[in-house]
């Protein structure tokens, strides 16, 4: 019983500790108004660049004929021809991916028509295009890839995009040296206005990116003899952040000041 007794007049301590030290202002009577303190936000920005560890190639087919049927089986057989020719030099069939199967119309030129009569388009003939994207899991074949697929036929590179196989551990990493920038432009900015940072208000993350070095995309017009080097560069990950502060003066006029910022202390 006594232990239940003592419990009870800790926490309504408590309590009134925490009620008593949000109020500042005492209005009429017996009435009091809690005032917050003001607010300074600050955004901060980290920045980490790793060598990326796996790299994704997109490329394929794209053929011209008269029929659309033609045209389609024309890069069909490219491109099957590109995956036989890959997989021999390692990449597994779960690395494959189809991303872009098209066919459509070619229109050519046009005679003009009497006046008063609507122009009707004249197709030509129809343009096919089939782009598999294969994921290499080690950069050193990514051009030994490259030309297996321009050996086999390939006439289309849509790029290639290097990445990272986990980046949790540096995306944490942005996250910190973000934390860290806002903290330190919040204290340099109230140590120039005379204010004391007292608390934490709210913190909003604006998220993480990565930033992937990229190869230019295009049409290939012949092989390459030699084979296909390929510098992945750094892959840069990314994070921003933004932190509202509570700031009181510096040096207090009175104890109710240093009440209420006890309130909002870290």
């Amino acid at each position: 019983m006594k232990r239940k007794a003592s419990l009870f007049m800790v926490v309504t301590l408590f309590c009134v500790v925490i009620w008593v030290g949000a109020q500042a202002e005492p209005l009429d009577g017996n009435e009091y108004a809690v005032t917050e303190p003001s607010t300074l936000t600050v955004g901060g920005r980290g920045e980490v660049s790793v060598a990326p560890d796996r790299a994704t190639l997109r490329l394929g087919a794209v053929a011209q004929a008269e029929k659309a049927s033609e045209a389609q089986s024309q890069v069909n057989q490219v491109v099957q021809n590109i995956i036989k020719g890959i997989q021999s030099i390692g990449v597994a069939d779960k690395n494959i991916t189809t991303i872009d199967l098209s066919i459509y119309p070619v229109y050519g030129n046009q005679q003009p028509e009497p006046q008063g009569q609507t122009t009707q388009p004249v197709i030509r003939g129809y343009r096919a295009s089939n782009i598999i994207r294969v994921q290499i899991e080690e950069l050193e074949s990514l051009g030994g890839v490259i030309d297996a697929g321009l050996n086999a036929g390939a006439n289309r590179i849509e790029g290639v995009s290097f990445g990272l196989k986990n980046d949790g551990e540096f995306r944490a990493q942005a996250l910190r040296l973000a934390t860290e920038e806002a903290d330190a432009k919040a204290n340099a900015i109230a140590r120039a206005m005379g204010v004391e940072i007292v608390g934490i208000k709210q913190i909003s993350e604006a998220g993480t990116s990565l930033v992937r070095p990229q190869m230019d995309s295009g049409p290939v017009f012949s092989a390459r003899a030699a084979a296909t080097p390929v510098q992945a560069g750094q892959v840069r990950v990314e994070a921003s952040l933004t932190v509202s502060y509570y700031i009181i003066d510096a040096e207090p006029p009175d104890s109710d000041t240093n009440t209420v910022s006890s309130a909002y202390s870290k």
